[in-house]
């Protein structure tokens, strides 16, 4: 990848990793069933990561868009990645106005 030969990429994947992503999309059109989906999505989701750990074939990453609410995907980018995004925002944004001004999403601090 030429982003490794560039000091890498803020996603902190490497060429040589596998990676699966998956998203799963439900509908349903009772809000009183609202808990239910959401606990059964969640159950399948444990279900298959604890699959992924058994034949340790798991990732810390999980793509940002596809993220549920309790997740961290920049968790998952590593340190490393973390502190230069933190940096990078501090620089370009020193005002914390992407950050702390924007609502929802996923905030790096």
């Amino acid at each position: 990848m030429k982003s490794e030969q560039t000091g890498g990429n803020s996603l902190g994947l490497e060429s040589s990793q596998d990676l699966v992503i998956a998203l799963f999309a439900a509908s349903w059109s009772n809000e009183a069933d609202n808990d239910l989906v959401i606990s059964e999505g969640t159950g399948l989701l444990d279900v298959l990561e604890a699959r992924a750990r058994e034949l340790e074939v798991t990732s810390r990453y999980r793509y940002l868009n596809y993220a549920w609410s309790d997740q961290d995907p920049i968790e998952g980018y590593g340190e490393r990645s973390r502190q230069k995004l933190q940096r990078t925002s501090h620089r370009y944004d020193p005002h914390g106005v992407f950050q702390q001004g924007c609502p929802g999403g996923f905030k790096l601090f």
